[in-house]
Parts: C-alpha cells; structure tokens; sequence
C-alpha cells in the first residue's frame, strides 16, 4: 500500500503553471507559467532556482517541457499555438543552445522528445522531424500525419502516432517501419516503453455503452500483440513504468458529478500480479517521477508542492 507526503514548496512563480516536468531522475524540475511569461528550472532537494527564462509575450505558451536523457540540457515548445519557436537551453548556464523558428512546422506542436542519447530532438506535428541537437541541423523527415512520439530506452525504435488510432513503432538506424499497430481505443494520449523496451503503454479514449472512458492499453513491440486493456473513467494525465517494467503507473484527475469538486489520483496497475491500487493525491498540475516517487503539484497562486510517496 501506498501513501504521500508533503516534502516542501517552491515559490518563485506568481501566476498558475501550465507545466510542471522532472528530469530522469527526479533531482532537476522545470516549471512554465503562461502569465509570467517564464520557464524555471529548480533543484529538488535543495530547491533552489538555478534558471529564470523570460519569453516575450506571444512565446508565453510553452505547452511541452522535456529534460535530454543526459539532464544537460532543456527543450520547450508551444501546443496549439503556432507563433513562437522551440528553443533548447543548457541546464547548467541557462544559455540557449538552440532555435528552431515556428516555420519548421506547418501544423501545432503534438509531441517533443529527445532520445535516449541526447543527440536527437524529435519534434512532431503533421509530420515527424528529426534534429542534431549539436549541429542545428535536420536529420530526417516524415511527411505522414504524425502526433505522439516516444524513443525506445535501448535507443533502436521511435513510436509514433499517424492516425487516430494506428501508431507505428520505426528502426532509427534503417528509418524503416518496424511494426504498425491498429488500435480499437482513438485519440492516443500518451506513450510510453517499458525499460527493457520490450512493451510499449498507451492512453486512448475508449466509447462503450454510450459511455466515454480512458484506456490503458500494454502492447508487445515484437509482435503488436494487445496484451492487457485497463478502462478508467478518470481524465488521464501522465503515464510510466516502474523501474522494474512490472507496473504501469498514471496520474490522474476525476470531477464529482453532486459537488463539482475535482480528486486527484496515482494509480498502479501490476500486470504481472494482475492487481490494482488507486490513490488519492492533491489535484493540480501534475509532474510524476516514478524511479524517486516524487510528485509534484502546484496551486494557482504558482506555488509547486513536492510530495513523497511511501509505502507502508
């Protein structure tokens, strides 16, 4: 069984977060606010501000924040806005490394990764781009209709959405399709793969009995074979493994019909134990490390609540 518990505060914003995204190992944390026109980058356990990153007023929706594997660096880029450009900053001096301008894309900005590497910037939109994060310079280009994107750990394979409910695992090494996959669920939220790289964990939206619900769904990249399908009806918002590839892990948020209030949830799905644990976390904007088991949460006033999960 699990519990949180508060760790402490950070306080340096003044207006609600969009944005809240740790590094892989939980001890770096950015933060982005569309009204302070800012992205912060924190250190957990001291929490002391390393970087304040001030963006004129059209670049102010930072939609997706994403650390390099190696933690060195920071990329942010807008969502459903297509007037700013993607930068990428040096954690340690705070100095910009990299600009993309807005015209790299034709469409709004649906996913941003680096690779395990943290050589390759992969950005996508109605098409998936790759980078040279060194050099500048683009390295490949899809013109499909591409949206999620997420690089395998062994860095070999990049998945990516082209299609409400069809993604397609590739080889970076051949560019060549490895696998493609035809989902029953549409409108995939997420993706994740296992540490091994051998599974791959998506949310979808599931239409059942005239009801909608969210579906995590386990896969096997070798064959793309649906191995388990776990229907939620609260609004997903993140979703991981565990270090050990056992358990799927996701963040969530439900609205209570009678009061209006909102709950927040982490819930853990062992698909090896075939069990099931639901638990109740502040609500908010939510960033979850499940190697450390930090969560992070803020309020609207910009204040960043960190939480400790525990087991009993």
């Amino acid at each position: 069984m699990h519990y949180v518990e508060k760790w402490k505060e950070l306080s340096g914003h003044t207006n609600f977060l969009q944005k809240l995204q740790f590094n892989h190992d939980s001890s770096l944390l950015a933060s982005s606010s569309p009204e302070d026109c800012e992205v912060k980058i924190w250190e957990v356990v001291t929490g002391r501000l390393l970087h304040s990153i001030s963006f004129a007023k059209h670049e102010q929706f930072e939609a997706f924040l994403t650390f390099s594997a190696d933690s060195k660096m920071l990329a942010a880029g807008g969502g459903y806005y297509l007037d700013h450009d993607i930068c990428v900053w040096e954690v340690k001096t705070g100095q910009l490394l990299l600009r993309l301008p807005q015209e790299i894309h034709t469409d709004f900005l649906s996913a941003m990764v680096f690779s395990p590497d943290s050589k390759i910037l992969a950005t996508s939109a109605s098409e998936l781009r790759l980078w040279d994060v060194k050099a500048g310079t683009e390295l490949s280009v899809s013109d499909e209709l591409f949206g999620l994107t997420a690089f395998s750990p062994d860095g070999n394979l990049v998945m990516s959405v082209h299609g409400p409910n069809v993604f397609s695992i590739w080889s970076i090494k051949t560019g060549q399709q490895y696998q493609s996959i035809n989902s029953e669920f549409y409108g995939m939220l997420e993706a994740v793969f296992s540490p091994d790289s051998k599974l791959i964990a998506t949310i979808g939206t599931a239409h059942r009995a005239n009801q909608f619900n969210h579906a995590v769904s386990l896969w096997q990249v070798e064959t793309g074979k649906l191995l388990q399908t776990y229907l939620s009806d609260n609004l997903l918002d993140s979703l991981c493994f565990d270090p050990n590839g056992t358990t799927l892990i996701t963040t969530s948020t439900k609205r209570d019909k009678t009061s209006g209030k909102h709950s927040g949830f982490i819930t853990f799905y062992d698909f090896a134990k075939q069990e099931i644990e639901e638990l109740n976390v502040p609500v908010s904007t939510n960033a979850f490390n499940a190697e450390r088991g930090i969560l992070a949460s803020a309020n609207q006033g910009g204040t960043i609540e960190l939480w400790k999960l525990n087991q009993f």
